[in-house]
C-alpha cells in the first residue's frame, strides 16, 4: 500500500474520500494522504508529522469508504504508518466520522490493533508504542 500526498481535495477521485479530504485537519503539522492499493484510492489519511525527536505521529483521520470497509484496509494502513517515518509512538483520538459506527465500536476496533488509552485520566486519547 502506498500513501500519495495531497494538498487539495480536488486531487482525490472518489467522492467519499474527497469529502474527508475537504474536512481534514488544518493544523500546521498536518499532512494529508490518499492510500492507494492496487492502483485505486482506498482511504484518506490525515497525519500530524512532528519533529522526529518527539517520536510521536498523530493520526487525525483514517477514513475508508463505506463500500471498502471490512476488507482490512484500515488495518493495513495503520500497520505501516509509524514505521514509514521512523516514529515510535502513534497517538489518536478515536472518534467516529460515520453515524453507523459508534465511538465504542471504533475504540474496540483500535484496541484490537494494539491501541490503548494514553492514561487513565485521558480516555479520549489513545496511543500505541511501535
Amino acid at each position: 500500500m502506498k500513501l500519495r500526498p495531497i494538498t487539495d481535495a480536488k486531487q482525490v477521485l472518489g467522492e467519499e474520500i474527497r469529502r474527508h479530504a475537504r474536512d481534514g485537519s488544518k493544523a500546521a503539522v498536518t499532512r494529508n494522504f490518499v492510500a492507494i492499493e492496487e492502483g485505486r484510492e482506498v482511504a484518506f489519511v490525515s497525519l500530524g508529522l512532528f519533529p522526529p525527536s518527539q517520536q510521536l505521529l498523530v493520526l487525525y483521520t483514517l477514513a475508508v469508504p463505506t463500500l471498502l470497509r471490512e476488507k482490512g484496509i484500515g488495518s493495513r494502513v495503520l500497520a505501516g504508518l509509524a514505521k514509514k517515518w521512523g516514529y515510535s509512538k502513534v497517538l489518536l483520538r478515536p472518534k467516529s466520522l460515520d453515524e453507523r459506527w459508534s465511538n465504542e465500536r471504533l475504540r474496540e476496533w483500535y484496541s484490537k490493533r494494539g491501541y490503548k488509552p494514553e492514561d487513565r485520566t485521558r480516555e479520549d486519547m489513545w496511543i500505541k508504542i511501535v
